[in-house]
């Protein structure tokens, strides 16, 4: 399996594209309940309302997406996709108003299954059944450790320069590096 994901390209680019955007989502995911408790000085029950957001968000952008890959190619709406999160990433470092943070967090539950969905479906693309799970597990890697080793740099940015500075940042970078993927 490893081998045959050092020598396909294809995948390759999956997985390339996958790290640059799971490392810079990380941050949201990571810096989410504290943006909640130090920066808009509230408790679980904000938290767990901005959270059921995101899965709403989740579960309607899964109903949207039939239609929105019969009108727009995978690299469209995975690009799309990561502004929109990268626009929510903002709107959280930046917005201190509850309903206007409900909107940009059902915004990021559409970006964040829009992504992650046509980047695996890219992965089972690229491979051949005889090494599918291989490949699949390969991706899972990438995102597990993007999101792992991607929260503990966040965390660490966010110490020194504040968490919306970090979540500016990490906004930033991950529209750069969908670019250059």
């Amino acid at each position: 399996g490893f081998r045959f994901v050092m020598h396909t390209r294809s995948l390759q680019a999956v997985l390339i594209r996958g790290a640059a955007f799971f490392v810079f989502a990380s941050a949201t995911w990571s810096l989410f309940p504290l943006i909640v408790r130090r920066e808009l000085q509230r408790g679980p029950e904000v938290y767990g309302l901005l959270l059921t957001c995101i899965g709403i968000g989740a579960v309607g952008g899964a109903m949207v997406l039939p239609r929105l890959r019969a009108k727009f190619s995978r690299d469209v709406l995975v690009a799309g996709a990561s502004v929109l999160y990268a626009l929510a990433a903002l709107a959280l470092a930046h917005v201190q108003s509850v309903p206007l943070l409900a909107g940009a967090m059902l915004a990021t539950g559409v970006a964040w299954i829009a992504i992650l969905s046509a980047l695996q479906v890219s992965a089972q693309m690229t491979l051949p059944p005889w090494v599918r799970a291989r490949g699949l597990a390969a991706f899972v890697v990438i995102f597990m450790g993007g999101m792992a080793l991607g929260s503990i740099f966040w965390g660490q940015v966010a110490t020194r320069v504040g968490i919306p500075a970090a979540l500016t940042a990490a906004a930033a970078g991950m529209v750069v590096a969908i670019a250059l993927t």
